[in-house]
């Protein structure tokens, strides 16, 4: 759900709750639920409107991407198959990593891209990560200064491991180069955590 939408269906539950107040007064009921509609009908056509744009962006994206010789790796997908539901999860709000690497041979550049990629997420998930330890830790006290730190240190290696090894692209392009090495690009999207 896009966060507009989860404000909007926040704002209808309280005013759901102020109309009880109101129960008695239908005219105020029927004016709330108006403006509940008008207030929701644009909302949700402005993601039909994001969404449209999106798919827009990616056709034009796939256009560009054939020119310049792009391939889906290892799949018999065609390119709008293998990049739409990347871009549809960018009009949902997911975040996004592109990399793009060159090598001479395709397992090498996937590795490396896989590992900027990670860097990246492990960079952009870090505060989060340091959040939810620090509210485990909250009421763990060892006295010991040193060995919390060290505990903390220890759980935090933990999660964002955890997070990393099941970070994987959502879509794999290649392409052979006239020097004969190989470029290689993925596309990865995810959503934090609230």
């Amino acid at each position: 759900m896009s966060p507009n939408r989860y404000h909007i269906l926040h704002d209808m539950m309280y005013l759901s709750l102020s109309q009880k107040a109101l129960s008695h007064n239908r005219a105020a009921q029927w004016i709330a639920a108006m403006v509940l509609f008008l207030l929701c009908v644009p909302t949700f056509a402005g993601d039909k409107k994001s969404e449209k744009a999106y798919r827009k962006q990616c056709k034009k994206e796939i256009k560009h991407l054939q020119a310049e010789g792009w391939k889906v790796y290892a799949s018999p997908q065609s390119l709008e198959d293998a990049l739409m539901p990347y871009y549809m999860e960018l009009a949902d709000g997911a975040k996004h990593i592109c990399v793009q690497q060159e090598a001479g041979n395709v397992n090498l550049a996937l590795s490396k891209a896989k590992l900027i990629a990670q860097k990246s997420y492990a960079e952009d998930i870090e505060s989060i990560i340091k959040a939810e330890i620090v509210n485990e830790m909250k009421n763990v006290d060892t006295g010991d200064d040193v060995q919390s730190e060290e505990r903390f240190q220890a759980i935090f290696k933990q999660k964002v491991d955890q997070r990393i090894s099941g970070f994987a692209p959502r879509c794999t392009l290649t392409r052979n180069n006239k020097n004969g090495h190989v470029e290689v690009m993925q596309y990865y999207t995810y959503k934090l955590k609230d």
